[in-house]
């Protein structure tokens, strides 16, 4: 999502785990964040992701992105059988 009055967004990303490991996520994030900070300029970029999930929560953390909290039970897991919690990273301009 984007909110231009802010203005901010949001990255989201899905990875095939047949190519984790390689940095190609890691790399894609640092352009979409590195574009929206410094050619969009948004003030602010967001990234949340399941709690459990440690690969996905290793990108912000890799890219500099501050972790702001966790929000309880605030999603479904991915096969949608039991409640989530979510991690919330940002990054500022």
């Amino acid at each position: 999502g984007i909110d231009w009055d802010i203005p901010k967004c949001e990255i989201g990303y899905w990875g095939n785990t047949t190519f984790s490991g390689n940095g190609y996520m890691v790399e894609a994030v640092k352009k979409l964040a590195d574009f929206g900070l410094n050619n969009i300029k948004f003030r602010r970029i967001e990234i949340r992701c399941e709690s459990t999930n440690l690969k996905s929560r290793a990108i912000p953390e890799k890219l500099g992105f501050v972790f702001e909290g966790t929000l309880r039970n605030d999603d479904l897991s991915a096969d949608g059988s039991k409640l989530t919690d979510t991690c919330f990273y940002s990054i500022i301009k």
